[in-house]
This record gives structure tokens, sequence and C-alpha cells, in this order.
């Protein structure tokens, strides 16, 4: 009966040592992905950073574009005073270039905005996945503990049977020789 109880204890140590194995083999699939997602993260947040960068040079850039244009326009108008014909058509020229430019940048800063939209859709999302792996190795670990105390309690319910026979034995051989 105890080498029964000593392969099962075996037995037991033999699993428990194959799911610490698989517990390992999963902390670091998650370390990974941690890693993984923290570079990612990063990624996206350099993404973000070059993409608001962009539009504020892209931004200034127009608006420099536009008060060069502006004071063009203002320029040609007062030349052109004499001859209001001229004038107005060339005026409702530059108005229309500028039209075109200001629905050009708008065209563009909507263009910006929907980048930048999905660039923090990604992020969030990413930073979802990392909670994902965060919660999933803790339970891990938790399951692990949990398959240590049980091994743990086993082993000393063993240990005490085990005290236990053996004193009945010495009693069983003490009586036998009295």
């Amino acid at each position: 009966a105890v080498d029964v109880k000593l392969a099962e204890l075996e037995q037991e140590v033999k699993e428990f040592r194959r799911q610490n194995k698989l517990l390992e083999k999963l902390r670091g699939e998650a370390e990974q992905e941690r890693s993984t997602v923290a570079a990612e993260e990063s990624k996206i947040a350099s993404h973000w950073k070059e993409a608001e960068e962009r539009f504020e040079k892209y931004k200034e850039a127009e608006t420099k574009k536009l008060r060069r244009e502006r004071k063009d326009a203002e320029k040609h108008v007062a030349l052109w005073q004499a001859q209001a014909q001229d004038l107005r058509a060339e005026r409702d020229a530059l108005r229309q270039e500028i039209q075109v430019v200001q629905d050009d940048a708008s065209r563009r800063e909507k263009k910006l905005k929907g980048e930048l939209e999905r660039l923090k859709a990604k992020q969030e999302e990413t930073h979802a996945r990392n909670e994902e792996v965060t919660r999933e190795l803790k339970f891990s670990e938790e399951a692990r503990i949990a398959v240590q105390d049980r091994e743990h309690v086993a082993q000393q319910k063993a240990r005490a049977a085990g005290e236990a026979a053996a004193r009945a034995s010495d009693a069983a051989k003490a009586a036998d020789r009295g």
C-alpha cells in the first residue's frame, strides 16, 4: 500500500512538473506577447507623433502659402483698380484659387485627422490586448499556485499517513515482543 501510495505521489510530482513546465512556457509566451504589444504601442505612439508633426508642418506651410497668396491678390487688386472689368475677372480668379487651396487644405486635414483617429483606435486596441495578456498571466499564476497548494496538502497527508503506519507497525512489533 505504501508502494502504491509512493507511486501515486511520484505520478503527481511528474504531473506537477509537467504542468509547471507548461506554465513556464505560457509565462514566456505571455512575456513575449507583452513585449510585442509594448513595441507596437511604442511604434504607434511614434507614428502618432510623426503624424501630428507632419500635420503641424503642413498647416504652417499652407498658412504661409495662403498669406502669400492673399498678399499677391491684394497687390494685383491695387494695381488694376483703374480697370474695373479686368479687376473683377482677376479678383474672381483669385477667389476661386483661394477656394481650391482651402478645399485642398480641408481635404488634407480630414485625411490626416482620419489617420490620427485610426492610430488612436490601434493604440486603444493594443492597450486592450496588453490588459488581456496581463489577466491571462495572472490567471495562469493563480492556477499554478493552486496546484502547488493542493500538492503540498497531499504531501502532508501522505507524510502523516506514513508516520501513522510506522507507529502502528512499531506498536505491533512491541506487542509481539511483550
